[in-house]
């Protein structure tokens, strides 16, 4: 009887990426990092040598003695890891599979785990027909071609296919050499290997920063790209002190717009920022040719029902529109905004003088303002007026704010001034939010009916206007953005 042969060869089920100091490892074993000084050029040198036509021994007298510790704990932690197998070599089960679809060499398509993933390495979108086949594209770019990138995500609705970025921010506009090339596909291949896209229940996006000086992938971003509820890490907050107040950013690694604000609660600032900066970025990316395409809803006050149609506006336009969670919070601010530039061309009363700081039965927001403002000032004098439209207007020194809801109007002003008080220069540049905040004051019901009325008013008052707004839905994120203006 002979015993069972002792030749080494590698898995043939295994995935071995190695890195500087490391070996990434992926079979059916999971996943495996094997950490040792020079462990990634030993491995590249012995590989070679393990198919099956040698045996341990003899690979270790083939080194020196000084060396022979080193293989051997090389091959304990591959054999330990189930990527190194003592016998016959067996038919090749491969987990990965590389085909090259360009000549170049910087276009592939890796296939594992029941799927394919198409890889730019140096970010040109060649072989269109093959990538769009794909289950994935792994593309590895600059940062601006990341925010070009951005642009593309941006305008799509509907995405059939995972998306991965990896940007190289040590980016030279040489041409990549061979070394380059070859360890952005050892990156792409531990990427595919270790993401298992196959198990995710959306599509999904993720932005990985490669650092050239100092080898090392980061993940930068994460989110759904097919979720119904918002998956984005778009939102945080600023590096100023949150209180009083709360200050906030919603931005996106490697896009140069942003969106930030100051506001009183930070889970409604976060989706607020969050719905603005999703939607700029979604008008700004479909504006190829100046324009957008929207829908107007145009009222005549002799007429009983509106005429909606499709029109284009101009990006500028509609960049400066507010931003609202629903339709019929946008109608009542589009309506406010609206009453607004009538009142101003109407002559004006005197108005009521007040304190802001002592007026009885404020609403929960004003009197937690009121308790702040107290601890600078004993008095806070305002004026506040009803205009012919039915509008609130609150003003005092250089503040002014103006809403159907006259506790609104309140507590805007006052935000303005707790925000100059407490922060000064240090958030100038940083505006208030809640412009669309309605549900913090009225129910749903008495918005609608507040809609209504005010409509009523403008159409016994012989006012045509012409709403016009958007409805943008990207990644889970809903928001509505609009204005109304005099009609034809």
């Amino acid at each position: 009887m002979h015993g069972p042969p002792t030749n080494l060869f590698l898995d043939p089920g295994s995935v071995v990426v190695p890195s500087k100091g490391a070996l990434y490892i992926f079979n059916r074993k999971g996943f495996t990092t094997i950490e040792a000084s020079h462990i990634d050029e030993v491995h590249e040198k012995v590989k070679k040598y393990l198919d099956g036509n040698y045996a341990e021994d003899e690979l270790l007298t083939a080194v020196p003695s000084e060396k022979q510790p080193v293989l051997r704990k090389y091959f304990d932690a591959m054999g330990q890891a189930g990527a190194l197998q003592h016998g016959r070599t067996a038919e090749p089960v491969p987990v990965l599979r590389v085909e090259e679809v360009a000549g170049d060499g910087c276009s592939l398509v890796l296939k594992a785990a029941g799927g394919s993933t198409w890889v730019s390495l140096d970010g040109k979108d060649r072989a269109a027909e093959i990538a769009s086949g794909c289950d994935a594209r792994l593309l590895f770019v600059s940062p601006a071609e990341m925010e070009v990138e951005w642009g593309r995500l941006w305008r799509r609705g509907r995405h059939e296919a995972h998306h991965i970025y990896v940007v190289s921010e040590n980016h030279s506009t040489e041409p990549l050499t061979q070394s380059e090339l070859d360890q952005r596909r050892r990156y792409a291949t531990w990427l595919v290997c270790a993401l298992r896209m196959d198990l995710w229940d959306n599509r999904g996006l993720r932005i990985y920063s490669l650092d050239n000086a100092n080898p090392s992938l980061s993940r930068s971003f994460s989110a759904s790209l097919t979720a119904t509820k918002s998956s984005f890490e778009l939102t945080t907050p600023t590096e100023h002190s949150q209180v009083p107040l709360v200050l906030a950013k919603a931005e996106a690694p490697f896009y140069s717009q942003r969106a930030t604000g100051c506001g009183l609660d930070y889970r409604q600032l976060a989706q607020e920022l969050e719905q603005e900066f999703t939607t700029r970025a979604v008008i700004s990316s479909q504006s190829s040719d100046g324009e957008i395409t929207c829908i107007s809803e145009s009222k005549s006050y002799a007429s009983f029902n509106p005429v909606l149609r499709r029109t284009q506006i101009t990006c500028e336009q509609a960049l400066a529109w507010p931003v609202a969670s629903s339709l019929l919070d946008l109608r009542v601010r589009s309506l406010e905004r609206f009453c607004h530039t009538l009142a101003e061309k109407a002559p004006r009363g005197n108005g009521r003088k007040t304190d802001l700081l002592q007026m009885q039965d404020k609403h929960p927001q004003v009197a937690y303002l009121a308790s702040l403002l107290q601890m600078r000032m004993q008095t806070l004098a305002a004026t506040l007026e009803t205009t012919a439209y039915g509008l609130h207007v609150c003003s005092t020194g250089g503040h002014k704010a103006y809403s159907f809801v006259q506790a609104k109007a309140m507590r805007d002003v006052m935000l303005a001034i707790a925000k100059d008080t407490f922060y000064g220069d240090a958030v100038a540049n940083i505006p208030i939010k809640h412009a669309c905040d309605f549900g913090t004051f009225l129910e749903e019901k008495e918005l609608s009916q507040l809609a209504a009325r005010q409509g009523e008013l403008l159409d016994e008052k012989k006012v045509s206007r012409k709403f016009t707004f958007k409805h943008v839905k990207r990644f889970g994120i809903s928001a509505w953005t609009g204005d109304l203006s005099h009609g034809d």
